[in-house]
């Protein structure tokens, strides 16, 4: 039987300018080799500064498919393309919080690779993700074998007002702020390791 966590795990979805598809299986996956270059241009300095141990100094092949399998393992990661020229210019990564018969709420973390910073490329792919998600969400309120998605949740150090500009852009609001330690889930939109004040935005379907 069909779930949410099946459709998350499949999905695809595409703004004006970009493609958003689910990491595809890595054991059978031809190009594996090029999706670890990509990832390696796209963990830079820059980009990793205030990211979980493990996602900084990434420099080899190896290193970046360890990366790319954990992310598989612990959430849904999603590809970002540039559709004209099929790059990989970013991930989405939702980790779902589900318990019996509550509804399904997602921590959602994204990355968008430093040379494509300036261009409105995270806003437009948090737009669309936000629409596709709300479809899925009306299309569980139809069929019972669909637990229904409650919303999302992204957790940004409150000093970064671009990512939270993003978030408040699509409809996003502060739900919640502290000082305190975060764990993984809660701190890929350009988090910090260890304490700090984080702000979570969230929206509700």
């Amino acid at each position: 039987m069909e779930n949410t966590q099946n459709r998350l795990a499949h999905c695809q979805f595409s703004s004006s300018r970009l493609d958003v598809s689910a990491c595809p299986n890595l054991v059978q996956y031809d190009a594996f080799d090029e999706l670890a270059r990509s990832v390696i241009e796209i963990l830079t300095p820059n980009v990793t500064t205030s990211l979980p141990p493990g996602w900084d100094n990434i420099h080899s092949l190896e290193q970046a498919k360890s990366w790319l399998k954990d992310r598989v393992e612990e959430c849904t990661c999603l590809l970002v393309r540039k559709r004209e020229s099929g790059q990989v210019i970013g991930f989405i990564f939702l980790y779902s919080e589900h318990n019996g018969a509550e509804p399904l709420t997602l921590h959602l973390g994204y990355l968008i690779a430093e040379t494509e910073w300036g261009q409105g490329f995270a806003s437009e792919i948090i737009q669309a993700l936000v629409q596709w998600l709300k479809s899925l969400a009306k299309e569980s309120q139809t069929k019972q074998d669909l637990p229904s998605i409650r919303g999302i949740i992204g957790g940004v150090e409150s000093s970064n007002l671009a990512s939270i500009a993003v978030l408040v852009k699509n409809g996003f609001s502060l739900c919640e702020q502290a000082s305190t330690s975060i764990d993984e889930e809660e701190d890929l939109v350009h988090a910090a390791d260890g304490a700090s004040t984080q702000a979570f935005y969230q929206i509700i379907f």
